[in-house]
């Protein structure tokens, strides 16, 4: 949490690998060995690859529009209830709770920024084009603010939206 960067930083490519061959073998490498795992960057790059190449994308090309549109909307309680039904009533379980557990992540890391200057909108700038992706090209690009737009707005209002306070009542039973 406290590397500068976190998250905007590439990882070694024969840690990635290294990384990657274990989850490609269905094998749980244990991440939190730095002696092994000595490149943070290296993790956060495996887990940003793993996003990006997932053929439906984490918040869905169905519901892609949906989000994008949200941009629009300027009244903030409108704005918040109609995110809140995106996620919870329209995108299936799954990616629901990863949507979930990394938000809250991210909010946590964007919390240490004073330390790793990843505030919410590098964060943005780094999972906006991998969590909402467009199937065509063209309009992937020119979408590329409101995508931005869209997890800067998610992390901002994380706790209201995913209520991560729990996720915090769990880190803190674990220290």
């Amino acid at each position: 949490m406290d590397v500068e960067g976190i998250y905007r930083k590439s990882g070694g490519a024969k840690q990635m690998r290294e990384i990657q061959q274990l989850f490609d073998q269905g094998q749980v490498p244990d991440l939190t060995n730095e002696h092994l795992w000595n490149d943070i960057n290296a993790v956060t790059s495996v887990l940003k690859q793993y996003f990006r190449e997932l053929p439906d994308p984490l918040f869905t090309y169905q519901f892609h529009n949906e989000f994008i549109r949200s941009t629009n909307i300027n009244d903030p309680t409108e704005r918040l209830q109609y995110i809140r039904s995106l996620i919870n009533e329209s995108l299936p379980l799954e990616n629901r709770d990863t949507i979930r557990y990394l938000m809250c992540h991210l909010h946590r890391v964007q919390e240490r920024c004073d330390v790793n200057y990843m505030n919410t909108r590098n964060l943005a700038v780094v999972f906006g084009p991998t969590l909402l992706r467009n199937p065509d090209e063209a309009s992937d690009l020119l979408e590329m603010n409101r995508k931005i737009e869209t997890i800067d707005y998610l992390l901002n209002h994380c706790n209201k939206i995913f209520d991560c306070s729990d996720d915090k009542k769990e880190e803190g039973a674990k220290d």
